[in-house]
């Protein structure tokens, strides 16, 4: 009876160290994951630059300061102001609403 006691302790101490043990091996995962995915976001961020460098036709400045300013020409169309994507929902949002519950 002792003898499967110690077994059964045993498997106890066991079965914890390996449940720690994969613990730590998918937090090691996660981060990885995590690191890769600011990586690819880094990369996705130089690309859309570099293309938009060939688009334009200038090349962007290396040491981090801002590019000069292209001249207006008379080709150009009027500025348009700014805006964010919060006014274009806005400005595209439907007008007639349905409520999802609807009265008999």
């Amino acid at each position: 009876m002792t003898g499967v006691a110690w077994a059964a302790l045993a498997g106890l101490v066991l079965a914890g160290v390996l449940l720690v043990l994969t613990h730590r091996r998918i937090e090691h995962l996660e981060r990885a994951d995590t690191a890769r995915k600011w990586d690819l976001l880094a990369l996705r961020a130089e690309l859309g630059a570099l293309r938009g460098e060939l688009r334009s036709g200038q090349p962007r400045p290396r040491d981090g300061a801002a590019p000069a300013p292209r001249r207006a020409t008379r080709a150009d169309p009027p500025a348009q102001p700014t805006t964010g994507p919060t006014a274009w929902r806005r400005s595209h949002r439907r007008t007639a609403r349905r409520s999802r519950r609807q009265t008999y």
